[in-house]
């Protein structure tokens, strides 16, 4: 039995090593919102509080090997409110509102037009009349899509 493990171990790392290496292409968007708020009326955080600055930042990152196969990692960090202990923005402690928010594998099924995504996405069923009428939502899943014609397409999913 450990002799049969060690053939295949060595016949896995023999083929890796034959195949030839690519380059890929990494892209990052996002954003960095920051709100500063002040009221004379009403307290915003607390009976004595009348300011309030917040700030969130969203990052995209796209690593693109070919026109078939494409990775994606989206990190969410806050809703941070300066001062506040509960988000991780207050004088001597660290943020640690650190979310990934969608983490996927773009792919194409070979010698098709099928198209497939794994990992945590965002799902939605497209409506007519009323937007995010029946599913709008992240979750982790499995989505193959594809086109049969310019007008007509269909895409199958299961989720989590």
């Amino acid at each position: 039995m450990k002799r049969l493990c060690s053939l295949c171990l060595t016949l896995g790392m023999l083929c890796g090593a034959a195949a030839t290496a690519g380059a890929v292409e990494i892209k990052a968007k996002g954003t960095w919102e920051i709100l500063s708020e002040w009221s004379n009326v009403a307290p915003l955080n607390g009976p004595n509080d009348r300011f309030a600055t917040l700030q969130r930042l969203r990052t995209q990152v796209e690593i693109i090997s070919s026109n078939v196969l494409k990775g994606v990692v989206f990190f969410e960090i806050g809703h941070q409110n300066w001062g506040d202990s509960k988000s991780g923005a207050a004088l001597g402690n660290d943020g640690k509102d650190v979310k990934v928010r969608y983490s996927y594998v773009d792919w194409v099924i070979p010698q098709t037009d099928a198209k497939v995504r794994m990992g945590l996405q965002p799902f939605g069923v497209p409506t007519f009349a009323v937007p995010m009428a029946v599913l709008d939502t992240d979750g982790a899943g499995i989505t193959v899509s594809g086109q049969f014609t310019e007008n007509v397409g269909a895409a199958l999913f299961w989720l989590r």
